[in-house]
């Protein structure tokens, strides 16, 4: 008893062996030729019924399907690549990003270090021309620190002295910013 098959294209087929001549079955396999639509197309043939035309229209459609799986192919490669293409490109964007933002921060950093130098330059330059101009004495700074004035009789001095130096700097100088500068001079005398 022979088995049967069905195959996708619905056709019922039996397997079967054939004796083939040696030579005959070296040739078959280097050519890669379809033994078993060969030998039903011949058996066709032999009967009379002309399946021939069935088969040519089969290889052709088998062409084109192997054709278009192989366009498919194609363009699924081509798409991984432009993927991949796009990938790597929004990296070094982003990368390209992180860099830039990184570099914005390290300039805000040394722009807000220089200033702070400036600033503190401007200040020692001021601070001298208006302790010399006033006369005032480190014992004397030392005695109106709001820490030391216990009767606050210089509650007065600290923001009119940050007014007169922020008029002659150009810049806006705080009374706490005087006073820690003070402190400061004092604590180096």
């Amino acid at each position: 008893m022979a088995s049967v098959r069905i195959l996708s294209d619905g056709r019922r087929v039996v397997r079967t062996s054939i004796d083939l001549d040696e030579d005959v079955y070296h040739t078959v396999k280097e050519m890669r030729l379809p033994v078993s639509s060969l030998v039903n197309s011949a058996l066709l043939d032999y009967f009379g019924a002309t399946s021939v035309d069935e088969d040519i229209a089969r290889i052709r459609g088998i062409r084109e399907s192997v054709a278009k799986v192989c366009e498919i192919d194609r363009l699924k490669t081509e798409n991984k690549t432009k993927r991949e293409a796009l990938a790597v490109s929004a990296v070094k964007d982003r990368v390209g990003a992180a860099r830039e933002a990184e570099q914005v921060k390290v300039n805000a950093v040394v722009a807000a270090e220089e200033s702070m130098v400036s600033r503190r330059e401007t200040l020692d330059r001021i601070w001298g021309m208006l302790i010399e101009k006033k006369k005032i004495i480190p014992t004397g700074l030392f005695r109106r620190l709001p820490e030391n004035d216990v009767d606050m009789d210089h509650v007065d001095f600290w923001p009119a002295l940050a007014r007169e130096i922020s008029n002659t700097a150009g810049e806006n100088y705080t009374d706490q910013e005087v006073i820690a500068y003070a402190r400061n001079q004092v604590a180096t005398c």
